[in-house]
């Protein structure tokens, strides 16, 4: 998918803030060979989500990482470390993965008006 044709599904997927279509991809995607998050357009292959649980706000710490460019704080447990995360999902060969937290932008950090657009 190139930039353009994703930024027409995005148009046409959203009609008055509601989704359309349940098989939408996700705009964001952790572009594990760079660790950074990308658009979903630049993730051609190798592309898998992580399944984690949410847990009591007392177990879980806020980290601003330079992975999705320290945009807005990413909710983690307080023993996990993203660069393991990381280095496990290479070990997978996996290239891209969607991991809510750190693609989906979260409240708080720059840009927190964004976050009900999106």
């Amino acid at each position: 998918m190139r930039e353009e044709e994703g930024r027409k599904m995005w148009g046409r997927v959203l009609v008055h803030d509601r989704m359309t279509t349940p098989h939408t991809p996700p705009r964001r995607m952790w572009d594990l060979y760079a660790n950074r998050v990308v658009l979903y357009w630049v993730a051609h292959e190798g592309r898998c989500a992580i399944s984690h649980a949410w847990v009591d706000e007392k177990d879980r710490g806020d980290v601003m990482t330079p992975t999705n460019g320290k945009g807005w704080p990413v909710p983690v447990l307080k023993d996990a470390d993203l660069d393991l995360i990381r280095t496990e999902m290479l070990n997978h060969e996996a290239q891209y993965a969607w991991l809510d937290v750190l693609c989906l932008r979260q409240q708080g950090g720059n840009g927190e008006h964004l976050r009900l657009e999106e």
